[in-house]
């Protein structure tokens, strides 16, 4: 039974007694592109929930180093929890929360989150999800979609539902096929996970990731299949709707992903009084380090975030604990002194000082861009005010104001992060002009 405890809070729709400090990371990930194949086929071998805990166990014994780093999780600096831990994936796909538009739980500035009151249960003072209902799940916005990238066992709630189970609710019968088995062991190996090779074998992504996925290197594939823009999974109900996303059709880089964006109206919240639009893009990880100077050097995400290690005995194992901060981790920083010792870095110290530098000045960046962002939308709203929402004039405006909350989101990659965080995986100069040249655009056509 899937049971949360809390300490009380008032909130519409909450009870007035309990919240809970889940802290949990938005883990949101989608997979996009031109489609690849029809609809998401199932695994060649699909485990029940009791052979996915043996399988589970096994590897525990397998792979000891490995599937602890695994299981490890961080506070970031925003007070958040964040990793792969299979106990805290199941805090975000299965807690009685209040969710966003994607499912995603809605997170306060401290890090908290608001749960559903009707799942209060005052006999054990815990938050049990199993004594809501399909209709109060659907109400909650908890679709199985949200764990299409974060379990292989998607394929198997897919095999029984089809193209609906993106959009049927993450109810008990589902939850018992996933079995607590989040980020398991198939997402990214074939066979068993000593095999050597590495593949990006989540459906969705196999289904829509298309010719752009196919390119990727696979060290980088497999973080990709998860770390991408895509915002589709409320969209589709049929066949049909998985069939017709064709996410890269305009192609991969910041602008064109925008267009698409724009085109299909996802990644974006209209005010219905304004008609102005700003982006809530998630995590585009994938697509803005292609092309890197970073990627140019043959540098993958595998290097940074799962370097190898040595355990105290001296055995070399890979590092699992991908939500680690490289800045954190002496084998990553080791790994990133290969290049930048070259250029005078010389030791671990330096390197976090170099980036941590770099971060600082996108932060600096970020702020200014945020100062121009909210004195362009007062003046909009003025504009709408006067003119009206629905005036013709005002379209261009609305849709660079759309655009730099786009550059904005994109430098951010997620509320998760601190501002800055991201300045080593991203050629984020360019795009800080990109969104301070929207701002400079839309107020000169306001006449501002």
């Amino acid at each position: 039974m899937t049971r949360f405890a809390g300490r009380g809070n008032k909130g519409e729709g909450m009870s007035s007694r309990k919240r809970v400090l889940l802290c949990v990371g938005i883990v949101m990930l989608l997979c996009l592109g031109t489609v690849a194949a029809v609809g998401c086929g199932s695994h060649e071998e699909s485990a029940s929930p009791e052979s996915t805990a043996s399988a589970s166990t096994r590897y525990a014994e397998q792979f000891p180093l490995q599937y602890e780093t695994l299981q490890q999780t961080r506070v970031n600096a925003k007070g958040i929890t964040v990793g792969h831990a299979a106990e805290h994936l199941a805090e975000i796909c299965e807690a009685p929360t209040v969710r966003d538009a994607n499912g995603d739980p809605v997170l306060d500035q401290d890090g908290s989150v608001q749960m559903v009151e009707a799942a209060f249960n005052p006999e054990t003072d815990t938050y049990d999800i199993n004594r809501l209902s399909d209709e109060q799940l659907a109400e909650m916005n908890l679709r199985s979609g949200c764990v299409a990238c974060k379990t292989t066992h998607f394929d198997d709630i897919y095999a029984q539902q089809g193209a609906a189970a993106f959009g049927n609710v993450y109810n008990a019968e589902a939850r018992a096929i996933v079995g607590g088995d989040y980020f398991d062991c198939a997402l990214c190996h074939v066979g068993e996970p000593d095999s050597g090779e590495l593949k990006a074998n989540l459906s969705f992504w196999q289904a829509t990731g298309g010719s752009f996925a196919a390119r990727l290197d696979p060290r980088i594939g497999i973080c990709a299949q998860c770390h991408n823009y895509s915002d589709y999974r409320s969209s589709i109900e049929t066949e049909d709707d998985l069939r017709s996303i064709d996410m890269y059709r305009n192609g991969y880089d910041i602008d064109a992903l925008f267009e698409t964006s724009w085109e299909d109206g996802v990644n974006f919240d209209v005010d219905e009084k304004t008609g102005i639009a700003e982006s809530y893009v998630l995590h585009p990880t994938v697509e803005l380090f292609k092309d890197t100077r970073m990627e140019e050097l043959g540098v993958t995400c595998v290097d940074c975030h799962m370097p190898k290690a040595k355990a105290e005995d001296g055995a070399e194992y890979t590092d699992h604990f991908s939500a680690k901060s490289p800045l954190e981790s002496d084998d990553s920083l080791a790994y990133c002194l290969t290049c930048h010792e070259r250029q005078g870095t010389k030791t671990a110290d330096d390197m976090a000082a170099y980036t941590r530098e770099r971060q600082r000045e996108l932060a600096e960046g970020m702020a200014d861009l945020q100062k121009r962002e909210s004195a362009f939308k007062a003046a909009l709203v003025e504009a709408v005010g006067e003119r009206g929402k629905d005036d013709p004039s005002l379209d261009e405006p609305k849709e660079l104001y759309a655009k730099a909350t786009w550059y904005d989101k994109c430098l951010e990659t997620g509320p998760n992060e601190s501002p800055g965080s991201q300045a080593a995986m991203l050629d984020w100069r360019s795009i800080l002009e990109k969104a301070q040249a929207a701002c400079d655009e839309g107020m000169a056509a306001l006449g501002r």
